[in-house]
C-alpha cells in the first residue's frame, strides 16, 4: 500500500483526530471500503438468490437444466450472480490480505 501525499498540516490533523499514523489511518480506510463493498455485493447477492428461492448459481444452474425456471426468466441473474459470487470472493481474498 502506498501512502497518500498530504501536507504536513494536514497529516498533523489527521493524526490528532484518528490518534494514528497515517500508514495506519490508510489501512482502516481500505479496509472499511472493502468491507462497506463487500456488503452491497452480499445484499445484491440475497436479493437474486431471495427472487428464486435459492441458495447459490449451481442451484439456479441446475433448476435450468431441470427445466424448474425457464431461461427467458432467470438467464440475466444467473450471469450477474455468478460475477456477483466471483466478485465476493475477490474482496474476501483482499481482506484477508489486509488483515
Amino acid at each position: 500500500m502506498s501512502s497518500i501525499n498530504l501536507q504536513p498540516a494536514l497529516k498533523k490533523k489527521f493524526n490528532e483526530v484518528f490518534n494514528a499514523p497515517l500508514p495506519e489511518i490508510e489501512h482502516r480506510a481500505y479496509s472499511n471500503l472493502v468491507r462497506a463493498e463487500l456488503g452491497q455485493v452480499e445484499v445484491d447477492i440475497f436479493k437474486i438468490l431471495n427472487k428464486h428461492g435459492i441458495k447459490d448459481a449451481c442451484e439456479l444452474d441446475s433448476w435450468f437444466r431441470e427445466g424448474r425456471i425457464s431461461e427467458a426468466e432467470g438467464w440475466e441473474d444467473f450471469f450477474t450472480l455468478d460475477g456477483l459470487e466471483h466478485k465476493r470472493k475477490l474482496i474476501e481474498e483482499i481482506l484477508t490480505e489486509l488483515g
